[in-house]
């Protein structure tokens, strides 16, 4: 028996070494910090960017205004967080102390009538290249019917040769989550209310829910159609090429309103806004702001581009605390995945700086979508300039960020 089992296994040995070896399983790309943009104290913050001030590209009713006139009007500055909790992500310097303060980023609010309102987008000094992952934790979205905020990434040279990755982007959200009565309950039983904007393939648009979208140069397109579990979103658009898509859309992946999370988000009292079911979470809009923000992640890769959402009691381990060393291999199904063979992730988006800004109006508010979007009924005013004009709806228009990393490889 002893011989016979000898022969076997120096048998068996032989033919695992004749046999072809399984190439083994690729390993989760380690992510490494970079950059911390609030690692010594929240002032850091506004040092690590520059202060934008051309003319808005997208024609706008907004003046971009230095660093040292948005301080003078309290445009930009820091407020303590309503939830320091360590589980909702990068609430602590790397020297561990907790932060219990975000840094605040608005329009004028303040002045009774102006039509061209000062504002602020700030781009990062440092640029950067895949691979990369951008992490940002948001306590408040800005809100307001002809607001229109955007967190993103820029690449350098002629719109859009360098590609533009728009993370967190909505367009006129209502400050109160909806236009009516009955929109109001339908936000309150965590359903998409059914007059809000128009409808993509049978499910209506919701005030509560991101859209996040690329603008590339021509020779960019996705490879996946939305089928299957890639991801958790509805794909709009699947050319990325900016100049071939109608309106110049680019590719274009809408976030669902409310997603199954097994968690409870918390609940800030303090903003007024529908309240977000349990179980749900949104990923933008006012029901973002009541369940207290949330974090975005965003790896940019050889591969293609992802993006998850985390809401407060959901954040990965990994990206709490210090969160040094990130694992996307617990992230989960992204909210949007944009990858395939049908682009050059690395060539069509290159030296990428981050962007903050805060528009109002301007090219996707126009007279036309005021209307018949129905925005113009709700706030009385015949058109967004109108509304900007009487500093009507703006209070809720500033940026809350709690925190700011990049991590690389």
């Amino acid at each position: 028996m002893t011989m016979i089992t000898l022969l076997s296994t120096a048998l068996l040995a032989a033919l695992a070494q004749a046999l072809p070896q399984a190439s083994p399983a690729p390993a989760n790309p380690a992510w490494t910090l970079q950059d911390d943009y609030m690692a010594v104290s929240p002032s850091d913050f506004f040092g690590r960017f520059d202060f934008f001030t051309q003319t808005d590209p997208t024609q706008g009713n907004i003046t971009y205004v230095s660093q040292s006139q948005a301080e003078k009007e309290n445009l930009v500055g820091f407020y303590p967080t309503s939830n320091p909790s360590a589980s909702t992500g990068l609430m602590q310097t790397q020297q561990g102390q907790t932060s219990n303060w975000a840094a605040y980023m608005g329009v004028d609010m303040t002045t009774p009538q102006k039509a061209m309102r000062d504002s602020v987008r700030i781009s990062s000094k440092k640029q950067y290249n895949a691979p990369m992952l951008t992490v940002v934790s948001v306590d408040h979205l800005p809100l307001g019917l002809g607001t229109w905020p955007a967190f993103w990434l820029l690449g350098q040279g002629t719109w859009p040769a360098g590609g533009e990755i728009d993370i967190i982007e909505s367009f006129g959200t209502p400050a109160n989550g909806a236009k009516s009565g009955s929109d109001v309950n339908a936000a309150a039983a965590g359903q998409a209310p059914a007059s809000y904007g128009a409808k993509v393939q049978g499910t209506p648009q919701s005030p509560n829910a991101n859209s996040m979208t690329l603008h590339a140069s021509s020779g960019c397109a996705l490879s996946n159609n939305g089928s299957g579990s890639a991801f958790q979103g509805t794909l709009l658009q699947q050319n990325c090429d900016t100049y071939a898509t109608p309106g110049n859309e680019g590719c274009q992946i809408k976030s669902p309103f409310g997603t199954v999370s097994g968690v409870t988000p918390g609940h800030n009292q303090k903003r007024q806004a529908p309240p977000v079911p349990e179980h749900q979470f949104a990923t933008g809009g006012p029901a973002f702001n009541t369940q207290g923000g949330g974090v975005y992640a965003t790896a940019w890769t050889a591969q293609g581009i992802n993006i998850w959402f985390f809401p407060p009691n959901a954040v990965p381990a990994s990206l709490q605390g210090n969160g040094t060393n990130p694992n996307t291999a617990e992230f989960g199904t992204p909210l949007a995945s944009f990858v395939g063979s049908g682009c050059d992730w690395t060539e069509h988006f290159k030296g990428m700086n981050i962007i903050f800004n805060i528009a109002l109006c301007g090219q996707a508010i126009s007279d036309k979508t005021w209307t018949s979007d129905g925005r113009g009924q709700a706030s009385g005013k015949g058109s967004c300039n109108d509304y900007v004009y009487g500093n009507q709806g703006l209070q809720e228009s500033w940026w809350g960020v709690r925190g700011l990393r990049v991590y690389g490889q």
